[in-house]
């Protein structure tokens, strides 16, 4: 048996309405793209080959579908135009149909266990899948899976099937999924008085996890993905869900929330009953969406009056730590070519502990071309990343989009403080790293 998942959304309905760039196989469901819940479904079927259509064939999905399925048999991802009439889209792909029984997988919706269904009774239903079947419309076009057998057209009826008509029934299918009354797989490598951890998490000190006086929250599970980063004196409340590469930043309060993947939350933040899609926040219940305008925030005169303050500062301690780099650099230079007089290995890795690879960057920061200390991508689209970074202080992935994490970080912590201990942290540690670990060479 084969299997199409032609996966489409309504030009008017609630999916474009807030997520109108996105592909409906991207939206996570308890962190996983609905991509892999389906793919997932399919295995269980033990189906021998998918195709997977998508109206908005997403670059990232296809990648990650390669590492992520690489065993599954035959899966092929494809761009496609949208034909909702599964009469019209079995013909359309004649193909890679043959004479297979196909399962077509047709409109949105999740497919999970229905409420308080046992794990055997699910996995019943799924293998008795073709039990299920009715007679089908003659022009089939709505959300649900069907079935073709010898050219004939069925319907499959099972409780798996979880129609989602708003933003609100998106929510609240997602915190159920987490508390365990939908039999599916979720993601994480580690589970702890009801949270689900992923890989590489680092949780600073001062953190709480579903603690109330009450205990009311207590029996709820907090889902967190991979590499998430939560700051000093956070308290989270389940159910909630973190996506992948997600920073809390100090003091931040989360209850009842679903935070998209590559997310930035600022310090101080209170979160309750909100889906937070990068710089977007979304109430389910109210669909209002707030999108954070870092401009919006300074439009009182004396926050421009002390950022114009701030970044003279910010210029003249660029400048002078540049001069101070500048003379050390030097110096470190002038002992590099006394000990070494051929571009060998050895020289190699010990020019790049002394740093000495920036000094053409040091050297463009006194003519004013270039930012000692700031981000991998600037704020200003220059293209020119800065000299000294928090990615690199703290030795991130060579990924862009941590790296643009990191920028939001360092721009909401920004001081002269900070940008010192950059600057000293990234000298010091290249001293004692080993080769493999030196990056960003620029």
């Amino acid at each position: 048996m084969k299997a199409i998942i032609n996966f489409f959304c309504e030009r008017d309905s609630w999916f474009h309405e807030f997520f109108s760039f996105r592909s409906p196989l991207t939206i996570p469901f308890a962190v996983k793209p609905l991509a892999h819940h389906l793919l997932d479904f399919c295995s269980n079927l033990q189906i021998e080959e998918v195709l997977l259509l998508d109206y908005r064939f997403d670059d990232s999905l296809a990648e990650e579908l390669n590492t992520s399925y690489q065993w599954y048999p035959k899966l092929k991802y494809m761009g496609a135009k949208t034909i909702q009439n599964v009469r019209k889209l079995l013909p359309f792909h004649r193909s890679f149909c043959g004479d297979d029984d196909i399962l077509i997988l047709n409109g949105f919706f999740f497919i999970g266990g229905a409420p308080n269904q046992t794990e055997e009774d699910w996995k019943k239903n799924v293998v008795n899948i073709k039990n299920s079947l009715e007679p089908c419309a003659p022009q089939p076009t709505g959300s649900g899976i069907y079935y073709s057998h010898n050219n004939e057209l069925f319907i499959v009826r099972i409780p798996q099937i979880r129609q989602i008509h708003s933003i609100q029934d998106y929510f609240n299918l997602n915190l159920s999924i987490i508390d365990s009354d939908q039999q599916c797989s979720l993601p994480g490598y580690d589970s702890h008085d009801g949270i689900i951890f992923g890989s590489n998490p680092v949780i600073m000190s001062g953190c709480s996890f579903n603690e109330d006086d009450n205990q009311s929250s207590s029996k709820h599970t907090i889902l967190i993905g991979d590499n998430v980063r939560i700051e000093h004196d956070c308290a989270l409340k389940g159910p909630a869900i973190i996506g992948n590469n997600v920073i809390l930043d100090t003091g931040v309060h989360l209850e009842r929330s679903i935070i998209f993947d590559n997310t930035y939350i600022s310090n101080d933040l209170e979160l309750i009953d909100k889906i937070v899609n990068l710089k977007t926040i979304i109430n389910p219940f109210t669909n209002a969406i707030f999108v954070q305008d870092d401009d919006s925030l300074t439009g009182d005169t004396r926050t421009r009056i002390k950022q114009f303050f701030l970044g003279s500062v910010r210029s003249a301690f660029n400048y002078v730590m540049a001069c101070i780099l500048a003379i050390h650099l030097f110096i470190c230079y002038v002992f590099f070519l006394c000990f070494f007089f051929a571009w060998t290995t050895r020289s190699k890795r010990w020019y790049f502990k002394f740093s000495l690879d920036k000094v053409p960057g040091v050297l463009m920061c006194l003519g004013r071309r270039k930012d000692l200390v700031g981000c991998m991508f600037p704020p200003d689209n220059s293209g020119n990343s800065a000299v000294f970074t928090y990615s690199e202080a703290i030795q991130s992935l060579p990924d862009p989009t941590q790296w643009h994490l990191d920028d939001q970080y360092f721009l909401a912590h920004d001081s002269i403080r900070f940008r010192f201990s950059i600057i000293t942290t990234i000298l010091i540690t290249r001293i004692f790293q080993h080769d493999d670990h030196i990056r960003f060479n620029k």
